[in-house]
């Protein structure tokens, strides 16, 4: 039996950065039911990466999340 393949997510301070607010923004945007989120079994909020985009570009924030996933590390093997 495979596992279930787990949801691309962060938590609030990732969300945070990639929004450019504030924790407790983003903590009240997911009780809000802004931000699509879920808890973990310790209690830690979830934040959907889709949600963020959605939320992005409702707001037309400037594309975070793909910036930061372009500034990586890459390496190159010859």
């Amino acid at each position: 039996m495979s596992p279930l393949p787990t949801p691309a997510c962060c938590g609030t301070s990732k969300a945070a950065q990639l929004l450019q607010l504030s924790v407790g923004t983003i903590q009240s945007l997911v009780d809000k039911q802004v931000l699509e989120a879920w808890f973990t079994q310790g209690g830690h909020r979830r934040i959907s990466l889709e949600s963020i985009l959605q939320y992005q570009a409702q707001q037309q924030k400037l594309p975070a999340l793909s910036r930061i996933m372009d500034n990586r590390l890459r390496v190159m093997v010859v």
